[in-house]
């Protein structure tokens, strides 16, 4: 069995390092809002093979697009996915995640109702755990039922990461979420 290649890059943006990582069948890697250019690397662990910037169409597209994203610009991450050997259930939670538009919310109830298994609420949580691709496949627009933020491990630093994200597709949607389901306690 032929091993796929994996490409990596990493890129500074105005919110931090960005790892982005790839296999021919699409994007596989995303780890953003990282301090240092080391932290970035750190996060791919082995079998990447790092190329610079610009090197790579498909990572160039993927920086490109978070680069345009933390500037405040709506975009569409419609990029190829890896989730080759990501059990069933999360696949199909990623991907449900995945749809959620810029600017609105699910919570992990309703994640849990759209992939087919209404009681799975806490299953998704930890499919949403392993998400490898955080941006792409927006686990911050993922909330708690009440409308709080949880998840992002409880982590403080984490929980006022997934806010600031919201605040910014919000204030890139113009006057509020469109469309939201804006249970709201996480609004500045």
């Amino acid at each position: 069995m032929t091993t796929p290649t994996r490409l990596a890059t990493v890129v500074q943006t105005e919110r931090g390092w960005v790892a982005l990582g790839r296999t021919e069948l699409g994007l596989r890697h995303c780890v953003h809002s990282l301090e240092t250019r080391a932290e970035a690397l750190s996060t791919l662990g082995e079998g990447w093979r790092v190329v610079e910037p610009g090197t790579d169409p498909l990572l160039q597209r993927a920086a490109d697009l978070i680069r345009a994203h933390f500037a405040g610009q709506r975009v569409t991450f419609d990029l190829p996915l890896d989730l080759s050997g990501i059990p069933e259930f999360t696949e199909r939670v990623l991907l449900a995640c995945h749809r959620i538009p810029p600017g609105e919310t699910r919570s992990y109830g309703e994640l849990a109702r759209e992939v087919g298994s209404p009681h799975a609420a806490r299953a998704v949580g930890q499919a949403m755990r392993r998400n490898p691709m955080g941006l792409i496949i927006p686990c911050h627009r993922v909330i708690g039922s009440d409308g709080s933020l949880v998840g992002f491990a409880g982590k403080s630093r984490a929980l006022a990461l997934k806010a600031s994200l919201l605040a910014l597709e919000r204030d890139a949607a113009g006057s509020g979420y469109m469309g939201t389901r804006d249970r709201g306690s996480w609004a500045p």
